[in-house]
């Protein structure tokens, strides 16, 4: 098993929770209330406020003291859509985005731990990559993710700070419980040539593209969350007792969260 875990590298930033649809974005202010023009296939509404998330993809709106139920088939947007502020990243085969706590290592899956939803296992094929710091300019983060986003070929690779991407084949270790962290040594076979990586020079990991390929379809809508997660999601619903979202993502993993659906808003 291996273990991963970093002191999540944060600006202290309140994050916002958001969701796109059709490739446009909610946002929800996790302190401040953040007012925005909700977008309507019908008409434009100023000035709303996100409440809640309801059951079978409804969302709870508020305007000067009124609030309205939508679902989301008939928006098309709400908010705006941030560069990640948190890492390490996960990303997964439909794009979506997990900023995670840690992760452990099991034989063919990975289980994260999110900061607002429960610990949950991704199978190894549904992992596209891992961004494990910062990344600077908005500019570079899209262009490393579209690297990761079309990549092909079958060997892993790793981005070295200065050095630029190395490929070959991440070998794990077989020891339950192996702690990687960026004091950690990463084995790694190159030209038949076995090497170790020091994490605390990796800025990134890619996976096998032959073995996590990507999806293609699109998914509903993409909600990215207060702690700086986006994710691809197709559905969710209210889970009694106690309120909580479950969140369908496009590839296939359920996320349940921590908090119910209106402190999840806020």
């Amino acid at each position: 098993m291996l273990r991963y875990k970093y002191l999540n590298s944060l600006i202290a930033i309140s994050i916002a929770l958001a969701v796109i649809f059709d490739h446009c974005a909610i946002s929800i202010q996790a302190q401040t209330p953040l007012t925005k023009d909700l977008v309507l296939s019908q008409q434009v509404i100023s000035n709303c406020q996100v409440v809640s998330l309801l059951d079978k993809g409804q969302i709870r709106f508020s305007k000067a003291g009124e609030v309205q139920e939508k679902p989301i088939t008939e928006i098309i947007r709400w908010g705006v859509v941030r560069s990640p502020q948190r890492f390490p990243l996960v990303l997964l085969t439909d794009g979506s985005l997990l900023t995670v706590q840690s992760i452990e290592r099991h034989k063919d899956l990975f289980k994260v731990q999110l900061s607002d939803w429960e610990t949950v296992d991704l199978h190894e094929s549904l992992v596209r990559g891992i961004f494990l710091t910062p990344v600077g300019s908005n500019l570079h983060w899209q262009k490393l993710l579209a690297y990761l986003t079309n990549a092909n070929g079958r060997d892993d690779q790793m981005l070295i700070r200065n050095r630029g991407w190395l490929g070959g084949t991440l070998i794990w270790s077989d020891q339950t419980g192996d702690l990687m962290q960026p004091t950690t040594l990463q084995r790694f076979r190159v030209d038949g040539k076995e090497t170790e990586i020091r994490m605390a020079d990796v800025e990134a990991l890619l996976f096998s593209p032959v073995l996590t390929p990507w999806l293609t379809t699109p998914s509903t809508c993409q909600i990215t969350t207060r702690d700086g997660s986006s994710l691809a999601c197709n559905s969710w619903s209210i889970v009694d007792p106690g309120d909580y979202v479950q969140l369908r993502l496009h590839c296939g993993v359920t996320l349940q969260s921590l908090a119910n659906s209106a402190d999840l808003a806020q």
